[in-house]
């Protein structure tokens, strides 16, 4: 259990009609802890029964909650643990917390092996040096986390004064690594073996790299190829499954691991949640409106979000392509781009930049850059300097936040 913690029932979910789960009993807690391990008290429960309900991140819009099956979780703790060959000496730091999906990982993967988890303190991921000491005090070997928690780690977690001879396995999900600070970040962890994870709450991991070989600064890191027993193809506006480097198409999950829908809101899990477009059975598929393309190697790379692909002044923009370009800047630590409605042109476009040294970088060089990178008609609108990026409580970059406090940084900056 948790310190602090103070659990005395656990309730567990029957059968899923429409969108309402069913509970169906309770074990107490005393009842577990004094169990003597021989066999698991009996719950009636069934692997399509719900096992819970992880919502998604409410920086855009209203968060959805996602309605998990034992089947779905047990299918990726199963792959995980054996894929990642999680055993009984691992020790698997849990930075997420319990509503993110990532922590699903940490803790059920680990139990499963028969290891430990080393719970990450509240707080401490804002502290990389004292981050990077309790790794290496608690021998942590296998770390997972959202790809800004091990940029800082990186940049101010004096990493060269430790040399985490446990750790074996650097895991990162959830947002884009900019390769030059993952390339960083594998200097300073030689040891280690580094894997990005791709997937959703909706399906959980469903494809996996393991780099290797890392693109130019300007390039992206893959997020791979389907996990074993899992069925993920793209699909063009044609209608058609990519084969060819260059093509793009939404990303589509088939597995035991997509999720039984939204709860309370059939609306939003008929859309998500579709026929086969392949055909070949009645299975439901997870429609995840990434787009993607594929490189020489037939890995995936994520290209964008469809929902950030935004007109301008009559011009289609990928955001994240702007991201990227100004990423590339030297003097840039960490940039997001935001798109903001405007009766007259469609969109705004509103560049937030965290400078590697406060007060060293201009607006008038952040568009040279720009210029020399994009079309002119993806240049920002607006640039706007910030000490430090808002976050959701999942460690992304809470973008709203920035446009709500978009006027007090432009008024300290």
């Amino acid at each position: 259990t948790f310190p602090g913690s103070h659990v005395e029932n656990i309730i567990w979910m029957g059968s899923v009609t429409g969108t309402e789960a069913l509970p169906t009993g309770s074990i107490s807690w005393d009842e577990v802890m004094t169990a003597d391990g021989s066999s698991p008290p009996e719950t009636g429960a069934i692997d399509r029964d719900l096992a819970y309900i992880l919502y998604t991140s409410g920086s855009t819009g209203n968060p959805k909650g996602v309605m998990i099956s034992h089947l779905n979780s047990l299918t990726f703790v199963n792959w995980a643990q054996d894929f990642f060959r999680i055993g009984s000496e691992d020790r698997v730091a849990n930075h997420a917390p319990l509503y993110f999906d990532l922590s699903v990982f940490d803790i059920f993967t680990t139990i499963k092996a028969g290891g430990t988890v080393v719970i990450i303190p509240d707080g401490t991921s804002t502290f990389p040096l004292r981050l990077a000491e309790l790794i290496y005090r608690e021998r942590v070997t296998v770390w997972n986390s959202v790809p800004s928690v091990l940029i800082q780690l990186a940049a101010r977690g004096k990493l060269e004064r430790f040399t985490f001879p446990a750790l074996r396995l650097v895991l990162f999900a959830g947002e884009k690594f900019p390769v030059r600070h993952l390339r960083q970040l594998r200097e300073l962890l030689p040891g280690a073996d580094f894997f990005n994870q791709y997937g959703q709450t909706e399906a959980n991991s469903s494809t996996c790299y393991h780099v290797e070989d890392l693109p130019e600064d300007g390039g992206q890191v893959p997020i791979g190829k389907a996990a074993a027993n899992f069925d993920v193809f793209a699909i063009d506006e044609n209608g058609c499954s990519i084969k060819q480097p260059g093509e793009i198409g939404e990303l589509y999950v088939n597995a035991s691991t997509v999720a039984q829908g939204y709860w309370g809101d059939p609306e939003k899990t008929r859309i998500a949640f579709v026929d086969n477009p392949l055909g070949g059975g009645r299975e439901k598929v997870y429609r995840s409106g990434d787009l993607v393309t594929l490189d020489e190697k037939g890995n995936f790379v994520f290209v964008c979000r469809k929902d950030n692909m935004v007109k301008s002044r009559g011009y289609r923009i990928e955001l994240g392509e702007i991201e990227s370009a100004i990423s590339r800047h030297p003097g840039v630590k960490a940039v997001a781009v935001v798109a903001v409605p405007d009766e007259f042109i469609g969109n705004r476009i509103n560049v937030f930049v965290v400078p590697v040294t406060p007060g060293t970088l201009t607006p008038a060089e952040v568009e040279k850059q720009c210029a020399r990178a994009l079309p002119k008609y993806m240049v920002p609108d607006l640039i706007v300097f910030c000490d430090q990026f808002p976050m959701t409580s999942t460690g992304k970059v809470d973008r709203r936040s920035l446009v709500a406090q978009q006027a007090l940084y432009q008024k300290t900056g």
